[in-house]
């Protein structure tokens, strides 16, 4: 009995420290977190580098306006798969967050952007993709980010952007 309640703990105790080890690719993507980047400059986390090429504001078009006190803010982006294997990428991977630290999903448009609006799919090794990300902000906010999360389920972003 006892030689089998050692086992069980030993088997806990492994599970728990495996659990709590931090990989090479973790390290590298915790790194990435931490760093904010600017317009312009390429991010990588894991096979996904994303560069914001142009952001811009908008009061939107006669048909597609914000709410009043607020602005489209077009996040223009290239993403490249730098690796061996396919990725996705999707425009809701992409969060805005504001000076309240608020994080905004993206709006649908059907004016503003409606030709470069970036969709969502599939890049082989070596492919790229370039599209805008629309999101509804307070206008004249001065401190958003652009947050990008490697899939729909993670609560922390693997990359952060200065975009105002």
């Amino acid at each position: 009995m006892k030689k089998s309640i050692a086992i069980i703990l030993i088997f806990i105790l492994a599970f728990v420290f495996t659990g709590c080890s931090t990989t090479g690719k973790d390290k590298s993507k915790e790194a990435a977190a931490a760093k904010v980047f600017n317009v312009g400059e390429e991010a990588k986390t894991g096979d996904t580098q994303i560069t914001v090429t142009k952001v811009e504001r908008s009061a939107g078009t006669e048909w597609d306006k914000p709410e009043e006190g607020n602005e489209y803010v077009i996040v223009r982006l290239k993403i490249e798969n730098v690796g061996k294997e396919t990725i996705d990428y999707n425009p809701l991977y992409f969060k805005l967050k504001n000076s309240e630290g608020q994080l905004l999903t993206y709006s649908i448009t059907f004016e503003v952007e409606k030709d470069k609006t970036l969709d969502s799919g599939d890049l082989a090794a070596g492919g790229k993709k370039e599209g805008s990300v629309v999101f509804k902000a307070k206008k004249g906010d001065a401190n958003l980010e652009l947050q990008y999360f490697d899939n729909i389920l993670e609560k922390n972003p693997s990359l952060k952007f200065k975009i105002a």
